[in-house]
């Protein structure tokens, strides 16, 4: 509620660096998983008609909605993001499929520090360039929030490897080993903060 051009910046470009920060990462802090409501399963033993889930496709699911980006199926299989019906779905071969998925998490208090660090570098680096006129600073509190997200990313991967690594015998001997062929489908992440000579953009 300041009355400042600081404060209006801040204002302007609040929403939008939260959720690119949001999607950028797999937060602990914005993580959602639900079962995805099925709105249509296509028959493999008729040809495809105008309605059915897209060709190679034979379920298509509503997204949660609350969902900034979706990360990966509970099964880790292929699933691709399309507009069915003129909303964004989920097109996948699973049957009864669960998402992992980045949510709206708006709530400052339930942010992890790493989440909170990351998005008030990146809001301080599309202030700087209007409030200061110095590309180089703003290009350098870029980076250094993009550093906090690299290492997010890296420590998700990390986490990840060392669960399936430490995989008890008693499963495995259930048939859920992984065996190195074995291909995880993750959906890329959102790109990274950027920051022009002008105003900045996500």
């Amino acid at each position: 509620t300041e009355k400042s051009r600081a404060a209006e910046l801040c204002n302007m470009w609040y929403q939008t660096v939260v959720e690119v920060v949001l999607r950028a990462a797999p937060w602990p802090s914005a993580t959602g998983v639900k079962r995805l409501a099925l709105l249509k399963e296509r028959d493999d033993t008729k040809a495809w008609v105008e309605g059915d889930p897209d060709p190679g496709w034979r379920y298509v699911y509503s997204t949660p909605s609350d969902m900034l980006r979706p990360r990966y199926l509970s099964t880790y299989d292929r699933f691709a993001v399309s507009l069915y019906n003129d909303s964004l779905d989920i097109l996948t071969n699973v049957e009864k499929a669960i998402l992992i998925y980045t949510k709206r998490q708006l709530q400052v208090q339930a942010w992890d520090p790493q989440l909170k660090m990351a998005i008030v570098k990146a809001l301080a680096a599309h202030i700087a360039m209007p409030l200061q006129g110095k590309p180089a600073r703003a290009q350098r509190i870029a980076e250094s929030a993009n550093n906090i997200i690299m290492e997010a990313r890296q420590a998700a991967a990390n986490e990840d490897e060392a669960l399936h690594e430490s995989m008890p015998d008693w499963f495995i001997a259930r048939g859920y080993g992984y065996s190195t062929n074995y291909q995880r489908y993750v959906y890329p992440f959102g790109p990274l903060i950027q920051v022009t000579s002008g105003v900045g953009v996500e």
